[in-house]
């Protein structure tokens, strides 16, 4: 049985780039001998759980204490068949372990602040690799223009069975929007869409909605600082904050609000893509269950949501507001967008994801 080995060199958090990879994990453990190497291996086979993503044959292994120059002595050993890497840089931030080794790129973010050494040292380990696995094609495009190595497409698993989808009927006036709440350059926005909102309501005093702001938050002083922004913002409007909750909460969120506000990439500078939504897992969770998605026109996001189709792009507030609101008083045409959102996320699928995984494999390690 051939040998894979995934390799992160991040933290065990609930982000879409753990996910991914704990999905792929998944997907390749009946078939090949998969080993996953972090930081913190027991974090990881934490997380996987809490995301009840099945990964009862990989083997959770703690690489932590390896050095950059026993790495290196090792991708000379082919201890693996393949090694899927992933980085947030068109660098790996390891050798290649494996006779085959691929990177998984979440976005090439730009390597001003990294040492010298460290870059001198990835860039000798790129000639290891020999293709990189992108999560759509706006990544695509940026890694294209930065790497001379050949790139697929794998867009990111979606669980879209374990959302319900519920028709605008049933819903409620609700408007919901998903994401890490952040404060630094990275952030999705929550603060703009909470003004939105509130514009919202002054403006359309008749259309009784509330806004539900859900997401996981961080202990950092400059995260906190945020949330507390937030808090103030929201005072006399009816903003509910949902932090840290469970699956099964937010799987209810999902099915009761009638729109999902998405707002990563608004007052982004052009020059600086990393910090537009590089594809929008919880826009296609949203859709799944119905929610009519308003999002960000930009990034990822134009893959997932046609205008008119199965929700609608906003490049300003006032158009974020205005098409809420239309929508909001067209019942028949919401119905559509509904079922049409819905028919999307399947595109988006988890079956897909490990059949195309499998698929990629299968042809690598001939």
């Amino acid at each position: 049985m051939a040998k894979i080995a995934i390799y992160t060199p991040f933290l065990a958090l609930p982000g879409g780039g753990e996910r991914y990879l704990l999905t792929l994990a998944s997907a390749l453990q009946l078939d090949y001998q998969v080993a996953f190497l972090s930081s913190d291996a027991n974090a990881y086979q934490e997380l996987s759980r809490k995301l009840k993503i099945d990964t009862k044959r990989v083997a959770f292994l703690d690489y932590s204490f390896v050095s950059p120059l026993a790495l290196t002595k090792m991708s000379h050993q082919g201890n693996y068949d393949l090694l899927i890497c992933l980085s947030n840089h068109c660098y790996p931030p390891i050798p290649g372990l494996g006779k085959a080794n691929l990177m998984m790129i979440q976005f090439p973010y730009p390597y001003a602040l990294r040492e010298v050494g460290t870059k001198l040292r990835e860039k000798q380990y790129l000639a290891q690799y020999q293709l990189a696995i992108v999560n759509s094609q706006f990544t695509q495009t940026h890694v294209q223009q930065q790497l001379d190595l050949s790139t697929a497409i794998l867009y990111p698993p979606v669980e879209t069975t374990h959302f319900q989808w519920i028709p605008q009927a049933k819903k409620h006036n609700k408007i919901l929007s998903v994401g890490r709440l952040i404060g630094n350059q990275d952030s999705k926005r929550q603060l703009e869409m909470v003004h939105c909102f509130k514009q919202f309501c002054d403006t359309f005093p008749n259309l009784k909605y509330e806004y539900i702001c859900a997401g996981s938050t961080r202990p950092e002083p400059i995260h906190q600082t945020y949330l507390e922004k937030l808090k103030q913002a929201a005072i006399g409007y009816p903003i509910q904050f949902k932090f840290d909750i469970s699956f099964s909460e937010l799987i209810d969120l999902y099915a009761q609000s009638r729109f999902f506000w998405h707002a990563k990439g608004y007052g982004v500078a052009s020059h600086r893509p990393e910090f537009t939504e590089h594809f929008g897992i919880a826009t296609v969770e949203a859709m799944a269950s119905g929610c009519i998605p308003l999002v960000f026109g930009a990034g990822g996001q134009l893959e997932i949501v046609q205008e008119g189709v199965n929700g609608f792009l906003w490049k300003t507030e006032l158009e974020l507001i205005q098409k809420t609101a239309g929508i909001a008083t067209h019942v028949d045409q919401a119905e559509s967008l509904c079922q049409n959102a819905h028919q999307t996320s399947k595109q988006f699928s988890v079956e897909r994801f490990k059949q195309q995984t499998q698929e990629l494999v299968k042809t690598i390690l001939k």
